[in-house]
């Protein structure tokens, strides 16, 4: 009896378009992030050097995430174990227990679940305070928190529905800021050291009646950083210790006196960033440096350092060092970004479940540029209808039923295998597919009619850079196809193009042609 072994030695999978999809272990190592009825777990290092193996462990959910995060710890530790939470579809409340292992092995276990709730949350979080492990969600207007394993739930009613959530620890409570849809950001401290968890409200803006959907928290130096967004308006303020705020007549900033934590604070304003014309889709603090991310749900995302402000000296200010954004050529919004552990990388990813890697490459003082690298893994969001290789067995092409685009992977000269290319397919649902050669594929789909493709001289140029492949190879076995005027009828008012047609021979490389570095946006 011959016994068959089967190993999976790369997987790929499509990054889930929820907020809060991508989330990181306390000490960078590993990140989690939601694939379509799975929570996947990869090393970080894949995102500094593609050659290295991305995920390294699936499991599977019964009902598709909603939201997921690592318990937050604001001291990095090196057991390495973390608690990883997920709210699903359902509204149910997982708690796995995450601890890695040698040789990059993980090992996972569920270790509490919740109560199916027919209201799902809009974000789950966790504090670590002290020995104790904090949890928080919501329901509507409700906020519940509760302690690592003890069954004793706490709440909080708000007026409005609840959208965002974010929290520090500060004089041993947990300070937090919270989002409402009727545009209220509150600031509430909570008393952990009791069995019954004390809550007190410390403070209240309310800049416009437009819901809030992102929030966040830094300490820098003495002072707590909050940032929220209405809309497509990013607003950041400052909780000032009364002892060391400036209370001379040179400031123009209005201040608050509140009382949080035992101590006296002034509340004002930072600033007000309006670079962007479609709203937020996620704020992000970094974890070392004063840095924030500000991702749009369209194609745009920026960065900003917190530095002195050089038309007043002695106040610091957000200053924008980076704007960047995604090819042309792949209209799709986006639904979040991270910082990467080194924190001069920014993971973003879409609406169509791809995650992209950009670089900041330094030109400036103060300016950075995006520079588009090698995704480590990429997915289909729906059922995969074919995976088919070129003549060359080199390019790998996968379609997904709902994705509605073709994926190209493919090895690189460095060894990792990569997604170089995601062809559309004329927003139609693909059904089937066949590969002709690496320049031509032939797609079936819920149009009825079928199309044949044919690639540009810039995915020529591209996959001989990145490959190694030249259009000689690429063209394997595509001369000896027939071409008839078949090929050249209209099919609702698009001009297909017949295999080995020279009309299709596209000349132009002004376009986006890639190259180590993937492109410069």
């Amino acid at each position: 009896m011959v016994k068959l072994e089967i190993k999976s030695t790369e997987t790929f999978a499509a990054v889930s378009p929820i907020r809060y999809s991508i989330t990181f272990s306390t000490d960078k190592r590993v990140f989690a992030f939601s694939s379509v009825n799975d929570i996947c777990f990869a090393a970080s290092e894949c995102l500094e050097n593609p050659s290295k193996k991305g995920i390294i462990l699936t499991i599977p959910l019964k009902k598709p995430a909603a939201c997921l995060f690592f318990v937050k710890n604001e001291k990095t530790h090196d057991s390495g174990s973390d608690i990883l939470l997920v709210i699903d579809s359902a509204g149910q409340l997982h708690v796995f227990d995450v601890k890695l292992l040698d040789d990059w092995q993980l090992e996972v276990s569920e270790v509490e679940t919740g109560q199916p709730i027919d209201l799902p949350s809009d974000f789950c979080h966790g504090q670590s305070i002290g020995e104790d492990k904090v949890y928080f969600w919501c329901r509507r207007n409700v906020i519940f928190c509760r302690k690592h394993g003890s069954l004793n739930i706490q709440q909080f009613s708000s007026k409005a529905d609840v959208k965002c959530f974010d929290s520090i620890v500060f004089n041993n409570l947990i300070f937090c800021v919270f989002g409402c849809v009727n545009g209220n950001v509150h600031f509430m401290e909570v008393d952990v050291t009791q069995e019954d968890f004390k809550f007190n409200m410390v403070g209240l803006v309310m800049p416009a009646p437009v819901p809030v959907t992102n929030v966040a928290l830094k300490m820098i130096g003495d002072s707590i950083i909050a940032v929220f967004n209405h809309g497509t308006k990013v607003t950041a303020v400052s909780w000032e210790p009364a002892q060391s705020s400036s209370t001379d007549g040179s400031s123009l900033k209005v201040k608050r006196q509140l009382e949080m934590g035992g101590k006296h604070w002034f509340l004002s304003t930072d600033s007000v960033i309006g670079d962007f014309t479609s709203d937020i889709s996620s704020l992000v603090f970094a974890k070392e440096k004063n840095r924030l991310l500000i991702v749009t749900n369209d194609r745009d995302f920026g960065v900003y350092d917190y530095k002195e402000d050089m038309e007043n000296s002695g106040r610091f200010n957000w200053i924008n060092v980076m704007l960047g954004g995604e090819a042309g050529e792949r209209p799709f919004g986006y639904c979040g970004g991270v910082f990467a552990p080194n924190e001069e990388q920014l993971i973003i990813y879409n609406t169509r479940g791809a995650v992209i890697p950009f670089k900041m490459d330094k030109k400036g003082e103060d300016f950075y540029v995006a520079t588009e690298t090698a995704p480590p893994f990429n997915g289909h969001l729906s059922s995969i209808t074919g995976a088919h290789w070129d003549p060359t067995g080199t390019l790998l092409f996968t379609a997904g039923s709902r994705s509605r685009e073709i994926h190209i992977l493919a090895p690189m000269n460095d060894g990792s295998i990569c997604q170089i290319a995601r062809p559309e397919s004329h927003q139609y649902d693909i059904q089937c597919f066949a590969v002709v050669s690496g320049l031509t594929m032939i797609v079936g789909s819920d149009e009825l009619p079928f199309r044949v493709y044919r690639a540009s001289a810039n995915y020529v140029e591209s996959v001989k850079n990145l490959v190694g492949l030249d259009s000689e190879k690429l063209r394997k076995n595509e001369k000896s196809l027939p071409t008839t005027p078949f090929f050249k009828q209209a099919v609702l008012g698009v001009l297909n193009v017949a295999a080995g047609d020279s009309q299709a021979d596209d000349e132009d490389h002004s376009g986006m042609v890639f190259t180590g570095e993937f492109g410069i946006n």
